[in-house]
């Protein structure tokens, strides 16, 4: 696989806890669930996983008497810590199956009493946005916190952390030709676009623009930190 076919779209979005098979033990344990690491959703989805919290030794019989879980196996322990691996049946239609429909890959997934937060990756802007119109349409009750290039390896693009009200604006403020010297267009005239003040969209592009500024330059120092550490 080379550079370009491991680049694509990552989705972080907010679910609420019962959105997941495992909702059942957020809701009735203090802990919460953390993915281990990047597991394609297809063909067994999210089989390991680990569970924190002060409620761990009652996870067993939760898994025990789930009607979506086959069987489990408790791989490691430690107090208030336990590394599980499970078989389930997705629900149809459900979350999970959504993103398997459209070949979406979870990268990371945490559970609290407060809900689901996860991060999904899609190989094209295609799939990201028919992973969205597929919610929307099996009514999945779900927040997008933000869209942005990445690869499988972890990596983002300069705009990763900006929300999508941020990137579009930038892009808009972009192709439009604010950025150019002199400038091809005014605040005024973009903020039309979005229906809000020049105030709110200067404001919205300065912050954009400091997070892009702050991932280059955390970049910058991981590889020159990277260079110092193989030459010593």
């Amino acid at each position: 696989m080379n550079s370009e076919e491991r680049t694509g779209y990552e989705v972080e979005l907010r679910c609420p806890v019962e959105s997941v098979y495992l909702g059942q033990i957020l809701h009735n344990l203090d802990v919460e669930i953390t993915l281990v690491q990047s597991v394609p959703v297809a063909p067994i989805p999210i089989p390991y996983f680990y569970v924190r919290g002060p409620d761990v030794s009652e996870v067993d019989d939760l898994l025990d008497s789930h009607d979506q879980i086959s069987n489990f196996e408790l791989l490691s322990e430690r107090p208030k810590e336990r590394l599980y691996q499970c078989s389930w049946t997705p629900t149809q239609d459900g979350l999970v199956s959504t993103v398997r429909d459209c070949d979406g890959i979870v990268r990371k997934m945490r559970g609290t009493t407060e809900g689901w937060t996860t991060s999904i990756f899609f190989a094209t802007h295609e799939l990201a946005t028919g992973f969205y119109e597929r919610c929307r349409d099996r009514d999945h009750d779900i927040e997008i916190l933000r869209v942005q290039r990445g690869d499988l390896d972890g990596n983002s693009s300069p705009n990763r952390g900006l929300s999508t009200k941020q990137l579009e604006a930038v892009r808009l403020a972009y192709e439009q030709g604010y950025f150019e010297t002199p400038t091809e267009t005014t605040l005024t005239k973009l903020a039309a676009n979005f229906d809000i003040s020049e105030q709110a969209l200067s404001q919205r592009l300065r912050r954009a623009t400091r997070r892009m500024v702050q991932s280059l330059v955390d970049d910058v120092v991981d590889e020159e930190l990277g260079e110092n550490s193989s030459s010593d």
